[in-house]
């Protein structure tokens, strides 16, 4: 899974590197919010997924433009600057961000949001099982 990664600060821009030395097949760019949508214009066409490292409101505004279908848009994650909170904020079944929250909040020891309600009551979801097939 080709993860591209983006931080803001310094705080988070060191969350982003311990992140992808432990994450093969991951980049972490440090950009400020002037160049964000450069960047989303190349992570969404050329990434699995997406980790912004910063605001909720910020990924929000940067991938809105870009959103088409479940089917086809990456996964997107976020991640609080201080990696207390990792959030599955859009692709959460076909596109893995789930999987890739939980995986995330794992290495950083953070409290995995994941908001599906399969996941959050624990049920079979068909995306999640078709996406395995």
């Amino acid at each position: 899974m080709r993860i591209s990664a983006v931080a803001f600060t310094e705080l988070g821009a060191s969350l982003g590197e311990r992140l992808c030395t432990a994450i093969a097949d991951s980049d972490l760019t440090r950009c400020e919010p002037g160049g964000l949508a450069a960047w989303v214009d190349e992570a969404f066409a050329s990434s699995d997924a997406l980790v912004f490292i910063g605001s909720t409101g910020i990924a929000v505004r940067a991938i809105a433009p870009h959103i088409k279908s479940k089917t086809t848009d990456p996964a997107v994650v976020v991640i609080d600057e201080q990696g207390r909170f990792a959030v599955s904020l859009l692709s959460g079944h076909i596109g893995q961000a789930n999987r890739l929250t939980s995986r995330l909040a794992e290495i950083i020891e953070a409290v995995p949001v994941i908001t599906t309600a399969t996941d959050g009551r624990g049920l079979f979801a068909v995306d999640d099982w078709a996406t395995r097939q």
